[in-house]
C-alpha cells in the first residue's frame, strides 16, 4: 500500500524497507567476488530452501532430497497463473499471505508487487528511488528461475529499464550501474534470454559506452573523484554483460571470451 502512496518520501521508505528485506551487502560482495572465478557462469539462487527427509537405510547423506520453500507454481500472481481454470478453488488473501510466511519474496511477487515497481520507474523517479527499485529487481531476479522469469514476463519492464538508461546517460547515475547488473543477472538465465537481449537491441543499448573513444588521463582527472569510480564501476559491469553476451551468442569460445574480459577489466581499474 506504501509503494502507491502520493508522498514521494513515503514511497522511498518503503522501497528501502523493501530492499533491505530482500538483499544485503554480504550477497552483494559475495557475487562481485565470485565473478573474478573462472569457474563462475551463474549467479546461485538466493530462495530459501529445505531437504526432505532421508530414507534412514540409505544412509544420513544420502536420500532426500533439496526443494524450494514455496512452490514455483505459487510465485506467479494468481490472475496470471490459474485465472482460467475453473476447477481452482477461488482465491484469497489467505492464500498471499501463506505463500509470504514460506517465502517473503516469493510473496511480494505473488501479490504484484512487480507492476508497482514498473509503474514507479515508468513516472520519472528521483535518483535515490529509481536505484532502489533496481536493487529490489536484482533480488528478485536472483532469488530463483520462477523469480527471473516474472520479471522478464512483467509487461514493459524491461523496455522501461532500458529507456531509463538510456535517456540521459551522458550523466552516469549509480542507478545505471544496477540496470546492467539486472540484465546480466537475467541473461545469465539461459541461454535464450540472453539471445533475446541481442536480437531486441537490450545487448547494445546497454553496453554501447564500451565503443566510445577511451578517455585520456587528462579526462579522467577532470572527471573528479566520484565521477572516476562511478564510470570505473559501469565499465565494468558493461564488461560482465558483454563476456556473457559473447558467450552465450557463440561467437567467442567461452575460455576466450573470459581472457578478454579479464584483459580489458584490468586495463580500464588500472
Amino acid at each position: 500500500i506504501c509503494l502507491d502512496d502520493n508522498h514521494n518520501s513515503v514511497v522511498l521508505a518503503c522501497a528501502k524497507v523493501v530492499q533491505s528485506a530482500l538483499s544485503c551487502d554480504v550477497n552483494e560482495n559475495y557475487f562481485d567476488i565470485s565473478e573474478n572465478m573462472a569457474t563462475c557462469d551463474k549467479d546461485i539462487c538466493t530462495a530459501p530452501v529445505f531437504r526432505s527427509r532421508p530414507d534412514i537405510s540409505l544412509g544420513f547423506l544420502q536420500g532426500g532430497y533439496w526443494k524450494y520453500s514455496a512452490k514455483p507454481s505459487n510465485i506467479l500472481p494468481f490472475s496470471e497463473d490459474s485465472m482460467d481454470n475453473e476447477s481452482d478453488e477461488k482465491h484469497t488473501i489467505q492464500d498471499d499471505v501463506f505463500v509470504a510466511g514460506q517465502d517473503f519474496t516469493a510473496g511480494l511477487v505473488r501479490m504484484g508487487i512487480l507492476p508497482r515497481l514498473r509503474y514507479l520507474l515508468e513516472n520519472d523517479p528521483s535518483a535515490a528511488l529509481e536505484e532502489c527499485v533496481v536493487s529490489i529487481l536484482i533480488a528478485i531476479a536472483r532469488h530463483s528461475p520462477s523469480c527471473a522469469n516474472a520479471v522478464l514476463k512483467c509487461e514493459r519492464l524491461i523496455q522501461t529499464i532500458v529507456q531509463r538508461f538510456t535517456v540521459g546517460n551522458f550523466e552516469i547515475r549509480s542507478s545505471m550501474i544496477k540496470s546492467v547488473k539486472l540484465l546480466k543477472v537475467l541473461a545469465r538465465l539461459d541461454r535464450k534470454t540472453c539471445l533475446e537481449f541481442i536480437k531486441n537491441g537490450y545487448f547494445n543499448a546497454m553496453t554501447w559506452n564500451l565503443y566510445q573513444l577511451p578517455l585520456s588521463i587528462d579526462d579522467w582527472l577532470k572527471l573528479g573523484k566520484e565521477k572516476c569510480k562511478l564510470k570505473a564501476a559501469l565499465t565494468i559491469e558493461q564488461l560482465r554483460f558483454w563476456r556473457g553476451g559473447i558467450s552465450c551468442s557463440g561467437v567467442f569460445g567461452r575460455k576466450t571470451s573470459k581472457f578478454i574480459f579479464t584483459t580489458v577489466s584490468n586495463k580500464s581499474t588500472s
